[in-house]
Parts: structure tokens; sequence; C-alpha cells
């Protein structure tokens, strides 16, 4: 038993070490095809002076993780947070409740955009995914009641795990995922009517907005599709593709291509776990804290 156990170790530590060369590989042919900015090492940048605030759009369903993704942002996030917002639906139980013992903003999610679920067509196969594309716009719509310049967007199903920023040096941190789901490219040329260069996603389940560059990118949005910005990505949608339109790597490729010189990438250290065990999450932290950066516990009912 002991030596398949440290046989396991073994193999567990050579996948890592795998994930490590391959991620600093995609960096350095990033930073050399197009001159960004890249961090090799995130565990060197654990505090930054700048100023945010932290979005969390959530339904009653997560408020099982919701505790620890409110716990693990103030733990570990290096810069001076101001106010944390729970984005909900205004009939939510338990995400206000948690709200409140943890001593964040409500903000209820009808007075963020003019529209509802029920407004938006998505049907994938049988399943509604109306409320999935509606959280999108939650989260690109913190500027209506954030007090800060920048705030954080995070999943409601995602922690973090050790120390890290999201901005240094003045510029904002994307973190780039495992990922290359093309139907986002495919989304993203038709809302900005850009072709994406990015051999990178950015869906990692969490970002920086900065809000000014928000403001340009729905302005922009607008001016194309002469629409509200909501409209004009609802207009996208694929109802042959489960997930069709990505708010994360929206936001991130339009940084790329208007603004290359405001971002560094970062590989994301994420790893997806069972919800089942997030009940045992200091024992989590423990196992996985040296290795990864964010633990995501999704949900698909």
């Amino acid at each position: 038993m002991s030596r398949w156990i440290k046989e396991l170790g073994k193999a567990l530590w050579l996948d890592y070490v795998q994930m490590i060369a391959a991620s600093a590989a995609r960096l350095l042919d990033f930073h050399i095809r197009f001159g960004v900015s890249t961090i090799y090492f995130p565990a060197k940048h654990t505090a930054s002076s700048l100023p945010i605030d932290i979005v969390i759009p959530v339904i009653d369903k997560d408020s099982e993780t919701l505790p620890f993704v409110i716990d693990s942002a103030r733990a570990n996030i290096g810069h001076p947070i101001k106010d944390i917002y729970l984005v909900c639906p205004g009939s939510s139980v338990e995400v206000r409740r948690i709200g409140h013992e943890k001593n964040c903003k409500i903000v209820d999610e009808q007075d963020l955009v003019p529209i509802g679920p029920r407004d938006i067509t998505y049907v994938w196969q049988g399943h509604d995914r109306s409320g999935w594309m509606y959280q999108q716009f939650l989260k690109w719509s913190g500027w209506k009641f954030c007090t800060q310049d920048h705030y954080l967007v995070i999943d409601s199903d995602t922690v973090f795990l050790r120390p890290q920023v999201f901005e240094i040096g003045g510029k904002l941190v994307f973190d780039f995922c495992d990922e290359f789901h093309k139907p986002y490219f495919r989304a993203f040329e038709k809302i900005f009517r850009i072709r994406p260069r990015a051999p990178l996603s950015f869906t990692s389940h969490h970002a920086l907005i900065d809000t000014t560059i928000m403001a340009q990118l729905i302005a922009d949005i607008e001016a194309r599709h002469r629409k509200p910005w909501f409209e004009a990505i609802i207009a996208t949608i694929d109802p042959d593709e489960m997930s069709c339109i990505s708010d994360y790597d929206n936001y991130a490729q339009y940084v790329f291509e208007t603004l290359p010189s405001k971002m560094r990438v970062r590989y994301w250290f994420n790893k997806s776990l069972s919800r089942k065990l997030i009940g045992d999450f200091d024992r989590l932290t423990k196992k996985y804290g040296r290795r990864y950066s964010t633990l995501s516990f999704h949900s698909y009912k």
C-alpha cells in the first residue's frame, strides 16, 4: 500500500510539473508573438495598493459555497477591499442571510439591467440557459453601484487558496485557463466585429474590471450595433451551443485588442472538485494550496 501511495504521489507531482512547463511555454509564446507582459511566478506578487470592490453574482443554489468564497477572498486578495457586494434576486433568502453575517452589501439584480431571464430565449437541448446568460450581464454592471474604479468579479463557486493580486505596476492581471472554447471566440467577433487573435482563453471564473474600460467597451458595442449592449449580446446567442458566450473572454479579449499595454497575463492554476467536498475546506487548502491558486466547486443543476 505504501509503495502504491508513493507511486501515486510521484505521478501527481509529474502532472503538476508538466502543467507548469506547458503553461510557461504558452506564456512565452504569447509574449514573443504579441509583446504582452506575462507572469511566470505568481507567488512573488501578493500585495497591491490598488483599492477594489468585490462583486459576486449569486443565487440561493450556491449558498453552500458562498461563505467560503467570501472568506477566502478576504484572506487572499492582496488589495485594499472597500466592499463586497452580493448581487442576487430580490427573493433570495439564504444569500441575504449570509451577506448580513459576512458584512457584505446586497444588490437586487433587478436594479441593474432592464431585462430578466424571462426576456432571454436560450434553450439548448431542452435546458433553459437564460439564467446563465443573464448573470453575465450582472457582472458587467458593477460600475452602477461600486464606489471604486476597479472591482473584482468572482464566480460564486470559486474559492481562493493563496495570496494573489490582479494589478501589478499599473497593469491589469488576466488569468488564462486550459479551455479553448471556439464558440466564445466566434461570439466575440460577432459582438465587437474584431477577429480575435489571442490563442488563450480567459474564462477563469474571476476578473478585475476597470470601470473606465468597461464603459468604453459598452459604448463600442452600442455604437456598432445601434442598440443596448445587452440586446446586442443576446442577438449573438447560438442555441446549438450549451455555452456560446463568455463575459470573461469578451472583456479580456477586448482589452487585449484595444489596450494590450494595460494587461499582464498569468496562468490560472485552478482545480475543479466535487461540491460535496466543500465542507472539508481546511483539508483541501492544505492539500492543494501549494499547487493551485483557486478551487472551483461547480454545480450544473
